[in-house]
């Protein structure tokens, strides 16, 4: 959103003639803040701006999903109006741009390497996207990973956190390695580390102040429905789809299935009874084919395998 846009919708805001979307975007970016508090006699002025591109990002995807719900009451908006109109006019004179972001997705199938401004890499995994700034601000390195998976190996630097920023929570480190999952249609998503140490906090409002600290082999799940995060140990290899693998331990077969997908660029149609916990755990090598992978799945889950029109249909056996 370009500057003179961005001063237009506060305009808008301002004088009541702003839409009931621009309202909840304006809003949703104020509690958003609010769960952040940016001190600006703390703060370099370009990272605020890179953070509220980020946010305002956000919130838009949030509202096309149809899932943004109003965050401020009424009672409180215009005491923040005034402030949200001063802190844009002071960091936007009139001639100064946003940060330049940067995209990156890939398809079925495909795996894409980045190498960041400080030579941190991320490795992306198939059907995934990332948004990051041309250049690091003074203050901090910031990510956005808004849709799939990826493994982030850090490049110490203690003047400078390294953070990824999902749609459901944040992580923060200074040099490490871990892998981040956001796939938007799995029921959980997460953070597993190889090395180092992390700090992730969920962004939802009633888990905002939870901090959970990560160590080598040690993971978090967060569950959508539940809105609630717990610790995973020692079970899935972060980061082995880099070289062709896959890990999975006593993960959900909704979430085996979409992995399957993404690896072998296929589609699988589960038609299995959604109330029963079906789970599945294996370590797949490279070279393992896909018609093995299913032989197990279906053996452990006493399911069977229908090819059917083009598609692998996995079904609930008939007893």
């Amino acid at each position: 959103m370009e500057p003179s846009l961005f001063k237009a919708l506060i305009d808008r805001y301002r004088n009541g003639t702003a839409t009931s979307f621009e309202k909840e975007l304006v809003e949703g970016w104020l509690k958003e803040q609010e769960q952040r508090p940016l001190p600006l006699h703390e703060v370099d002025e370009r990272r605020i701006k890179t953070e509220m591109l980020f946010a305002i990002r956000r919130q838009l995807r949030s509202a096309r999903m149809g899932k943004l719900r109003r965050l401020v009451r009424a009672g409180a908006a215009a005491v923040l109006i005034a402030g949200l109109a001063l802190f844009g006019w002071y960091l936007w004179p009139s001639q100064e741009t946003l940060p330049t972001l940067r995209i990156t997705q890939t398809g079925a199938g495909e795996r894409k390497q980045i190498v960041l401004p400080d030579h941190s890499v991320i490795w992306l995994n198939a059907n995934s996207r990332v948004e990051y700034p041309e250049n690091f601000s003074s203050g901090e390195r910031t990510v956005h990973l808004v849709q799939g998976e990826a493994f982030f190996e850090v490049t110490p630097d203690t003047s400078k956190p390294f953070t990824v920023r999902t749609d459901w929570f944040d992580t923060r480190v200074l040099g490490t390695s871990f892998n981040v999952q956001v796939h938007p249609e799995t029921a959980e998503v997460g953070v597993a580390v190889e090395t180092g140490k992390v700090e992730v906090r969920p962004t939802d409002t009633a888990s905002a102040q939870q901090v959970f600290r990560l160590t080598r082999g040690q993971g978090v799940l967060y569950n959508k429905e539940a809105k609630a995060m717990s610790y995973t140990t020692g079970s899935e290899t972060p980061g082995i789809w880099r070289s062709g693998g896959l890990s999975f331990a006593q993960r959900s077969l909704k979430d085996v299935v979409r992995a399957l997908e993404d690896k072998y660029a296929t589609t699988i149609v589960l038609e299995v009874d959604e109330r029963r916990d079906y789970r599945f755990t294996a370590t797949i090598t490279p070279q393992t084919s896909l018609d093995e992978v299913l032989s197990s799945v279906c053996l452990v889950n006493k399911l069977i395998r229908v090819d059917q029109d083009g598609l692998i249909v996995l079904r609930e056996r008939a007893f």
